[in-house]
């Protein structure tokens, strides 16, 4: 909501996207938590980066643990290796 609220004063623009560009986890109702802060799509790329649990999908819609919806995607990403 923080988020959204700088760019309204800021910009004059008010968003439909929540980016999480690095998080530790993503909760069950994350979903619900985005929704009710007024967007309708989540943009995120860390769990792009696993090279042990892949996830199968780039763009889907994630429901939430109360069947709340929100169009999400994970931009694929080819991860670096250590040297």
């Amino acid at each position: 909501m923080h988020g959204k609220r700088f760019f309204l004063d800021e910009f004059g623009i008010e968003n439909d996207e929540a980016w999480l560009p690095d998080t530790f986890g993503f909760a069950a109702g994350l979903p619900q938590i985005i929704k009710a802060a007024g967007s309708k799509y989540l943009l995120t790329q860390k769990i792009s980066w696993s090279r042990t649990n892949k996830f199968p999908h780039h763009t889907f819609t994630w429901e939430g643990i109360d069947g709340t919806r929100i169009f999400t995607h994970f931009p694929p990403s080819t991860p670096t290796t250590a040297p």
